[in-house]
């Protein structure tokens, strides 16, 4: 399991957020599978993902209808991709790449994949955009998912993503996988 994590402003900073992904597509082979968690506009998907087989799912409609007409062999669901986790939809398909680009905390949905999943190639990249970390806007549900953040108003994004390396990791152990985390974390979008 290999985990990159990236903060960038409002899920703005698309031209890094694709060249850290174009990094590990390059790496894949061909029938390497893709889980993306939400669409977006498809600039992610065609920056680096386009050509892979995969799953998405978003709660915006609009967005998965679009996706479906653009993503040739692709699944493309409308459902909230956290409760697909929680609910371990696809947790026997061995993805290569698991893409959590949130506009909002993509902690929740990450530790249900990782905790329900079954089916882990030799290794699987995945990918993080916390966006309310980066508005400084730290998420109840992530002060829950982490006590170790605590509940001041001085808690950093930078604060989550430490303890979430370490919930990662301590997870992934449970599951009999090893977590090795090559972030980039930026609070202004900079790789």
């Amino acid at each position: 399991l290999v985990v990159a994590g990236k903060i960038g402003v409002d899920n703005g900073d698309i031209a890094s957020k694709a060249r850290m992904r174009q990094r590990v597509a390059r790496l894949l082979p061909a029938d390497a599978l893709v889980r993306e968690a939400c669409p977006g506009e498809g600039r992610l998907h065609d920056a680096a993902w386009f050509g892979f087989r995969g799953v998405t799912c978003d709660i915006n409609v609009e967005k998965v209808t679009t996706a479906a007409r653009t993503r040739p062999g692709w699944l493309c669901i409308h459902g909230d991709s956290r409760l697909l986790a929680e609910a371990g939809a696809f947790d026997a398909i061995p993805f290569a790449v698991v893409d959590l680009d949130y506009y909002g905390s993509p902690w929740p949905t990450c530790l249900a994949y990782i905790r329900t999943h079954t089916a882990w190639p030799d290794v699987t990249h995945m990918f993080f955009t916390d966006g309310h970390a980066t508005r400084a806007n730290i998420a109840g549900q992530d002060r829950a998912l982490f006590p170790g953040v605590g509940r001041s108003a001085r808690t950093t994004s930078a604060m989550v993503w430490e303890q979430a390396q370490r919930t990662i990791a301590d997870d992934a152990g449970k599951h009999g996988l090893s977590a090795e985390v090559r972030a980039s974390v930026s609070h202004h979008g900079m790789a």
